[in-house]
């Protein structure tokens, strides 16, 4: 009882800390989740990459970030808390960027 007590405080915490932004403003919103969402851009981009043309990987990158958005507004205040929808086009547009650098890397290595 006493450890799970420990390790819902520590969640809560973690949570809180992650939640903290950058910049939080009408136009732009980036917080520690921000981090999250490159990596889920390059990891996504490093795997589609490798199985699919460009613009398929591309495709399917945005069609995976952009589900998943969709999935955390469905599920606000269930799983997820609700967020506006400034920080929901910034995670999209964060996670393609994820996607961008590891098509740059590769091309430039595949070329140079």
């Amino acid at each position: 009882m006493k450890i799970e007590f420990i390790e819902s405080l520590s969640k809560k915490k973690f949570v809180k800390w992650l939640r903290k932004p950058y910049i939080d403003n009408k136009f732009i919103f980036l917080d520690r989740y921000s981090w999250m969402h490159l990596f889920s851009g390059m990891t996504l981009g490093y795997i589609f990459i490798f199985f699919y043309s460009l613009f398929y990987s591309l495709l399917f990158t945005f069609l995976l970030l952009l589900s998943w958005e969709i999935f955390e507004m469905i599920t606000a205040d269930i799983l997820f808390r609700k967020e506006s929808f400034i920080d929901m086009i910034w995670d999209l547009i964060i996670g393609m960027l994820g996607y961008f650098i590891v098509i740059f890397v590769s091309l430039f290595f595949v070329m140079g």
